[in-house]
């Protein structure tokens, strides 16, 4: 009988494997662009049977095809980046658009204008002819690439969610936002609901779906560092199948990819109170700089994986570390008994003066009213204690 269970056995196991796998992939956005464009002669008439190639700038992979009967054509699935398109026909020069921008979810739609001449002359056109008007999808959408992710200001490098702010219906612009359970903000666009907001990393899920249910979900369950960021992407508005019709507002993290040529990064930033001035009150006190020291510190390399052979235009790879580390220290203020205190001598204000003083021992009091002078075995080990303390704070004060 086990044995004839089996073949049902495995067919349960499949069918679940077969759920589990749709349900991931249903999960993911996609996070590509394409690149279309249309070919034309000097008179503005469309050019057909063009040879177009594409290439990838980091990687130098290169894809071609042949532009349509109205001398269009289209590159679709292209990872985020910078790409280089050529154009060749009989009877024309060859032009190239160098620095074609790819995003993620949208199209870069561009305008090939070729000149009369033999196919061997080549035109560059540096830049490209990218259009401001996106004609190809109603996608309403703000990208901030790489370059600009690097220059911006930010309280600390895992923040990187308050860049999704600047997109055009964010409200309000400011607010807290951060790892899920550590502080979420409230940030909405165009009015949208807190729970209509979703949170991706290269099409994955980045927020909790449990917040969606009249709560805000403007945070990041596992936040992505700056370094390892290529770029991000807000949409805002007209969203495809491709966004995953899950929400109102996509907010799109997209990681860097290894090229055909090592790169790499390293950084420091070190932050101390010894770079700062004391405050006034704790100079009058006499006390030192409260101890307040962050740093940090990481870096990135990316290439081809097998470094040499035909492999080597084919993986690459991108790897990044980055960790800030902030030892912490409790400024702590302890009263240490005087001598004098220790005694049993006490100096007070005599009632109703302000500038009469007066000593009085308490030990004696207590002995002539019949009470114990004789200090609590604890209490003595405390005071011990925190006179060993005063003590070394005299004589190593910047370890204290």
């Amino acid at each position: 009988m086990r044995l004839e269970r089996l073949p049902r056995l495995t067919i349960i196991l499949a069918l679940a494997a077969l759920l589990l796998g749709v349900q991931s992939a249903s999960a993911q956005l996609r996070i590509v662009g394409s690149i279309s464009g249309t070919v034309q002669d000097p008179t503005g008439a469309v050019v057909p049977k063009a040879h177009v190639v594409l290439k990838d700038t980091k990687t130098g992979i290169t894809r071609e095809t042949t532009s349509t009967d109205v001398g269009t054509f289209l590159f679709s699935d292209l990872a985020v980046g910078v790409y280089e398109v050529t154009v060749a026909a009989p009877g024309f020069k060859s032009e190239t658009l160098s620095n074609v921008s790819v995003s993620t979810s949208q199209t870069t739609d561009v305008r090939v204008n070729l000149e009369l001449g033999a196919t061997s002359e080549t035109v560059l056109i540096t830049g490209g002819e990218s259009q401001t008007l996106e004609t190809t999808s109603q996608l309403v959408a703000s990208t901030l690439a790489s370059k600009t992710l690097n220059e911006l200001p930010l309280g600390n490098r895992g923040n990187a969610l308050a860049l999704a702010r600047l997109a055009p219906g964010a409200s309000p612009p400011t607010g807290g936002a951060g790892v899920a359970g550590a502080g979420t903000g409230d940030t909405r666009y165009n009015n949208l609901p807190g729970g209509a907001v979703n949170v991706t990393v290269d099409g994955i899920n980045d927020a909790s779906n449990g917040f969606k249910s009249g709560g805000t979900v403007f945070f990041m369950t596992v936040p992505v560092r700056l370094g390892a960021l290529e770029e991000v992407s807000v949409e805002t508005g007209g969203l495809g199948a491709d966004s995953g019709a899950q929400s109102g507002a996509n907010i799109k993290f997209t990681t860097r990819r290894g090229g055909n040529q090592y790169h790499g990064s390293f950084f420091y930033e070190p932050q101390s109170e010894r770079f700062n001035a004391n405050s006034w009150s704790r100079n009058a006190q006499g006390l030192s700089r409260v101890f307040n020291r962050t740093q940090n510190y990481g870096g990135n390399i990316g290439g081809p994986l097998v470094p040499f052979g035909s492999w080597k235009q084919k993986l690459f790879f991108f790897a990044d570390f980055e960790r800030a580390y902030s030892p912490l220290f409790v400024a702590r203020t302890i009263k240490v008994l005087t001598p004098a205190a220790l005694a049993g001598n006490y100096t007070y204000v005599v009632n109703g003066t302000t500038n009469q003083l007066a000593t009085v021992n308490v030990l004696t009091i207590a002995a002539s009213k019949g009470a114990r002078t004789t200090l609590d075995p604890v209490a003595q080990a405390i005071l011990a204690i925190t006179i060993r303390y005063r003590q070394t704070r005299r004589r190593f004060p910047a370890l204290i």
